[in-house]
């Protein structure tokens, strides 16, 4: 990670968001720890996606709120109204659990909070991005979703092995709520409030130089979602030991990639980047549905790691650079409310494909989709907003 020549990036107000992003990542990217709760309330496979695609699908329903609210009202309005949500969100599931109806509302309530601030986050992190320096400010700033993606499942485990899941819930709840107090310590970005009617989500959506990004995007998504929701109960029924023996060489590969290659994937050009980015994540998919063992579990994350370190800054940027600058928030949310119906779709889906045929076939449909789409993904040079 190279802090010479250029524009300054890697500043005070940067790795004070960086830290805030790693309190709320730890705990919102529990998905295994989480489903496995759900799914010790009695319910099979297919509600247990069902349920957590409830809070994915919550986030969906109000990205254009979140994106009007970041470009009219400003970045810290959305950081506390979402904050709120998603810390009250993990701590309601207590007295939820004995109701379906009351944990279907608190999985829909905590989706908005978790939705609203994975947008926020990534809008204030381009915020601070100079142009030239994109791709790797994206990239360096969620590294630190991807340190949390290594520590925080391993962290909830132990906090459930040693005590409890009731305990681990509180624990998550508290994380983000200590991560929703140090982003409000952080200055206001959006000098200039847009004033844009609510169309501003769908033409973001239609924009002629968005459109041909979202296939990757929505698949990104569904990868994501569907590893984080199911490796849990796939260890556990293939008998494979932790699920940190897939997360923690996902997330120290991707971390290097992002730490060493931040600024050479700017050089290379973002546009040239996305097919690529798309086939190791394919491969790691396939060694998972081939895994007996630790040693490709091992080498499935690492695979997953370097595929998804390239390609969320990738897109990030090129989502950034081929926006209107008044519509970040917008564009942002866009972004990930794209990532948000991948795994919407492919939650449910693959609980529904894993309990007729098993998780290898439901590992190796999720890998014939990025091989499509890498297929699909048109390349070449980026210009300059």
């Amino acid at each position: 990670m190279s802090r010479s020549a250029g524009p300054a990036l890697y500043t005070r107000r940067f790795w004070h968001l960086w830290t805030a992003h790693f309190l709320f990542a730890c705990a919102a990217l529990t998905h295994p720890v989480l489903s496995r709760w759900v799914r010790s309330l009695d319910f099979d496979l297919a509600e247990v996606g069902t349920i957590m695609a409830t809070a994915v699908l919550a986030g969906v329903l109000f990205r254009p709120l979140v994106g009007r609210l970041l470009d009219r009202s400003g970045r810290r309005s959305a950081f506390l109204a979402a904050g709120v949500l998603a810390s009250g969100g993990f701590w309601l599931d207590l007295p939820a659990a004995d109701s379906r109806a009351v944990l279907y509302a608190v999985r829909f309530l905590h989706g908005v909070g978790i939705g609203g601030l994975l947008g926020t986050y990534f809008t204030y992190a381009a915020d601070l991005a100079p142009p030239e320096r994109r791709v790797e400010g994206i990239a360096v700033f969620g590294a630190s979703g991807l340190a949390a993606n290594g520590v925080g499942p391993a962290f909830a485990e132990w906090l459930v092995a040693t005590w409890s899941f009731e305990v681990y819930l509180v624990a998550m709840g508290v994380l983000v709520f200590a991560s929703l107090a140090l982003t409000l310590a952080l200055p206001e970005t959006q000098d200039r409030p847009n004033r844009a009617g609510p169309g501003g989500f769908r033409q973001t959506a239609l924009h002629p130089r968005l459109r041909s990004l979202w296939p990757a995007v929505f698949a990104l998504g569904g990868t994501i979602a569907a590893t984080l929701t199911y490796l849990g109960v796939f260890v556990d029924d293939r008998g494979l030991g932790s699920i940190s023996l897939y997360f923690v060489p996902y997330a120290s590969v991707a971390i290097a990639i992002r730490l060493a290659g931040g600024r050479l994937l700017d050089r290379i050009g973002p546009a040239r980047l996305v097919a690529p980015s798309m086939l190791p994540l394919a491969a790691g998919l396939v060694l998972l549905a081939l895994s007996r063992g630790a040693g490709l579990l091992v080498l499935a994350g690492a695979l997953g790691g370097l595929g998804h370190g390239i390609a969320f800054p990738v897109l990030g940027a090129l989502v950034v650079s081929r926006s209107d600058p008044a519509l970040r928030g917008t564009a942002i949310s866009v972004f990930t409310a794209f990532l948000d119906v991948g795994s919407l779709v492919a939650s449910p889906a693959c609980g529904w494909i894993s309990d007729r045929w098993g998780y290898g076939k439901m590992f190796a449909g999720l890998a014939a989709v990025l091989a499509g789409v890498a297929a699909l993904s048109p390349g070449g040079k980026e210009s300059r907003p």
